[in-house]
């Protein structure tokens, strides 16, 4: 087992119910859940951190009084970042969008009493 370092930390109450009610669902120990969710973090941070400075275009909006965020610039290189964000699980995947029915395989509904339209034109009277 690797060599451990006691940290203390602040969770806000809600996060710290959610952390021990996630422990006791799995049966594990907090410690455990906070481990597994520090793993996640450390896998995601370096490849993103890479992407990003491979893309090169990070830019800061220095406006004003607003706090300055970085902002990833659009581009096909956006392309290259948001697929890397899919295949590591943080983005969904892309729907494919469904294809409109062919006008074959369209057919009127049967329905009773007069027909829709002749409804139609006279609410529109």
């Amino acid at each position: 087992m690797p060599a451990q370092i006691e940290k203390r930390i602040r969770l806000a109450p809600e996060r710290a119910q959610y952390l021990s009610h996630l422990a006791q669902k799995y049966q594990v120990s907090e410690e455990h859940i906070i481990d597994q969710a520090l793993d996640v973090v450390f896998t995601t941070a370096e490849p993103l951190d890479a992407l990003i400075q491979r893309v090169g275009r990070v830019s800061r909006s220095q406006t004003g009084s607003q706090a300055e965020r970085p902002e990833i610039a659009q581009s096909s290189d956006e392309d290259d970042f948001k697929r890397y964000l899919r295949q590591i699980g943080i983005l969904a995947p892309k729907q494919t969008p469904v294809p409109a029915p062919s006008p074959e395989d369209r057919s009127p509904i049967p329905i009773q009493g007069k027909p829709l339209s002749e409804t139609i034109i006279e609410e529109r009277r």
